[in-house]
């Protein structure tokens, strides 16, 4: 015998229909099951069910398909919202959902989302863009590949709503100045651009231009200054970042002359970037040990005004860890580590050990110091991805 896990609407449709005539066909003008011989033939047959049951023997009610996004934010909340709780301005909410775009569906707002618990809900927390937001950033890929006219389209909300007076930064994110400067100077809408730039400045906000910058050549060149020049000229700040990578940068030497370059060109250093743990990483990566000794290296040849870089850093899973550098406590050499951003705000600035590793090039290779089995924000963490809350807000910010 076959057996099939699904059949085609099609057919379904048509066994419906039969199973619906003969069972009419069995009723008197009542609505009474007649008594004769016809009725024996289908008395194995129940009224259609709307419900279909899964391998499981469960029902489940077909559901159709509603999009939700942001202008029906203050029905669902008006719907929804415990009657017997505080009652909810949906503006913050709907001043959240210009910043960060809000889709849903019928079915997570009416099954998935534990509406007596909100708005600690994780499932809340993750559909519902939360209030509050003060910084923006714009990454991708790279934003500045969009012209002018895309851009605003995006910026020009976050400047206009009169909800959003608790916005405060505006941040980019792009290797531009570095890959293609001419973006800055010379390309058809390059003027617009900057005008656009001006327009955020003025309006009172911080605009902060994350360049990414690699290596001190990115910034030799005149293109490359005077797309500088013209950037700072609007009142953004710019600040660099960038990854330690092998056969590229991976010289505190390097680091020295590209920070004082920055610096010389009004740049603010910010970040040195741990090469992350994924495509080509054997070829690039540099040992956490070897990291930590080319930075420090790099900032003691600095002036104080460029030791506001921070570093070595890894963006990972539980947060921004930085790699504060080595020590030896109770006979044991470790890693000293701290969170700069965390996934918990709690776990911001506490400070963690892990075993010296040489080989270790990212933080999931590290084991926890001082015979721990876990680190600290370990289980925490792990709550965070099982609710399947990957943005990471499920705590608030203290």
């Amino acid at each position: 015998m076959r057996h099939f896990n699904t059949v085609s609407s099609r057919s379904l449709g048509h066994v419906r229909r039969w199973v619906t005539r003969r069972l009419l066909s069995t009723l008197n003008t009542k609505g009474e099951i007649k008594n004769d011989s016809k009725c024996d033939q289908v008395s194995s047959f129940n009224v259609p069910n709307p419900y279909i049951p899964n391998f499981a023997g469960e029902y489940i009610k077909p559901l159709q398909w509603k999009m939700y996004t942001k202008s029906h934010i203050p029905a669902i909340l008006n719907t929804y919202w415990p009657r017997g709780a505080q009652s909810v301005d949906p503006l913050p909410y709907l001043a959240a959902a210009s910043i960060l775009p809000m889709r849903t569906n019928n079915y997570v707002v009416t099954q998935l989302i534990d509406w007596s618990a909100v708005p600690d809900d994780p499932m809340f927390q993750l559909t519902f863009p939360q209030p509050g937001i003060k910084d923006v950033l714009f990454t991708g890929g790279d934003p500045m590949v969009m012209t002018t006219k895309q851009l605003e389209r995006y910026i020009n909300p976050l400047l206009q709503d009169p909800t959003l007076d608790h916005l405060r930064t505006i941040r980019i994110g792009t290797k531009s100045l570095a890959y293609w400067p001419y973006r800055y100077v010379t390309n058809d809408d390059a003027d617009d651009l900057l005008r656009l730039f001006e327009k955020v400045t003025m309006s009172g906000h911080h605009l902060a231009i994350m360049a990414h910058v690699s290596h001190p050549r990115e910034l030799q060149l005149p293109v490359a200054r005077e797309a500088i020049r013209r950037i700072r000229m609007t009142g953004a700040v710019i600040r660099t970042q960038a990854p330690l990578i092998h056969h590229v940068n991976a010289d505190s030497r390097v680091w020295v002359e590209m920070w004082q370059s920055q610096l010389s060109l009004g740049m603010v250093p910010y970040y040195m970037f741990v090469e992350r743990d994924t495509g080509a990483k054997h070829y690039f990566e540099v040992p956490l040990v070897e990291a930590s000794r080319i930075y420090h290296e790099a900032i003691q040849r600095v002036s104080g005004v460029a030791r506001t870089v921070r570093g070595p850093s890894m963006s990972a899973a539980p947060g921004k860890v930085h790699l504060i550098g080595t020590a030896e406590i109770a006979n044991e050499k470790v890693f000293v580590l701290q969170f700069l951003q965390a996934r918990n705000s709690q776990w911001t600035g506490r400070p963690f050990f892990a075993k010296y590793d040489e080989k270790a090039a990212w933080l999931n290779q590290l084991k926890p110091a001082f015979g721990e089995d876990k680190f600290f924000y370990e289980d925490e963490l792990k709550e965070l991805e099982d609710a399947g809350n990957s943005s990471g807000v499920l705590f608030q910010y203290q």
